[in-house]
């Protein structure tokens, strides 16, 4: 058979070190035959290759299928393996204020494929390497930024923003710290604007007018997980119909589906019932403590995943 073929030849290409063309030919034989233990051996060559997000993501799945599956040390070990290259990860958040969602035709896509607009501000592990974020909009310019991730937990935040008056490109560059490169000006496409350096610092805004923000978002977020969980719960049950999961005998193809299906909309549901109980106490800590003149410049930035969830507030030192 195919998949097995390609997991043999695989397997040996890892053993000899051959990472580059190892990882591939895993990939299609779990594609040709979608196995567990095809999925692990995927995430154990994405992890020795370095794209720690790709094996964060398959460790992760993994688990929810070993789970359905009654295989607990395999559970384990993959629960394991994901715990350790969390604090790793490199992520990448995308702020779309409120009048640029609204434009027609909006679309934002990150490495050519379409980011969903619950993905919007919510930080997204990536893998090192170049990465090009893209914004399009009815009668707007196009608006692209190319970035690089050296290392491991590298962080990101580009905001989208249609500048029309000074059209402007970033170029390739670092950024996993340290202030953004400087820009070329070039006629036909203007960048994405970033909140890293003054010229891009906020309004001043008090502690507290910053908490009834915060608070706002922190109710979104829990009526948000509050959908994700009830799609979580249906996805499971439609799992379990007709006979396509039991006990015995496992999941067939249409049950599997549907139980990894369940377990990313649970997963979800999960970061942002944490994200919104967070930011529902940093509203709190922000309205007692704060003073509006100590705040200008101040930004705060819900950071969720599927397993943490936090605030990051920051300003002008």
């Amino acid at each position: 058979m195919l998949a097995e073929t390609l997991f043999r030849e695989a397997k040996a290409l890892m053993s000899a070190g051959n990472l580059r063309d190892a990882c591939p030919k895993f990939a299609e034989s779990f594609r040709q035959d979608p196995g567990t233990g095809t999925l692990l051996a995927l995430a154990v060559c994405q992890e020795q290759s370095g794209k720690l997000a790709s094996a964060w993501a398959s460790y992760n799945a993994v688990v929810g299928r070993a789970h359905g599956e009654g295989q607990t040390e395999r559970e384990r070990a993959a629960r394991e393996r994901a715990a350790a290259l969390e604090p790793r990860l490199s992520k990448l958040t995308i702020e779309v204020p409120p009048e640029v969602a609204a434009l027609p035709g909006l679309a934002i896509l990150r490495d050519g494929e379409p980011m969903p607009m619950a993905a919007w501000g919510i930080a997204i592990p990536l893998d090192p390497g170049i990465h090009l974020v893209e914004a399009v909009a009815d009668d707007k310019p196009k608006l692209s930024r190319r970035f690089t991730f050296m290392k491991d937990g590298g962080r990101k935040v580009i905001r989208i923003e249609f500048d029309e008056e000074e059209a402007r490109v970033e170029t390739d560059a670092e950024i996993d710290e340290g202030p953004p490169p400087p820009m070329r000006a070039r006629a036909s496409s203007p960048p994405l604007v970033e909140p890293t350096g003054p010229s891009h610092a906020a309004e001043p805004t008090s502690l507290r007018t910053a908490s009834w923000i915060v608070g706002g978002a922190g109710i979104v977020a829990l009526g948000v997980a509050g959908g994700y969980a009830l799609h979580a719960k249906s996805l499971d049950e439609d799992s379990k119909t007709k006979d396509h999961c039991s006990a015995s005998r496992g999941c067939d193809e249409y049950g599997e589906r549907k139980n990894r299906d369940a377990l990313a909309a649970g997963n979800l549901a999960t970061g942002f019932f944490v994200g919104g109980t967070v930011l529902l106490g940093a509203a709190v800590t922000l309205f007692v403590v704060g003073a509006p003149e100590t705040s200008a410049g101040l930004q705060v930035l819900p950071e969720l995943g599927a397993h943490s969830a936090g605030v990051l507030v920051g300003g002008p030192l």
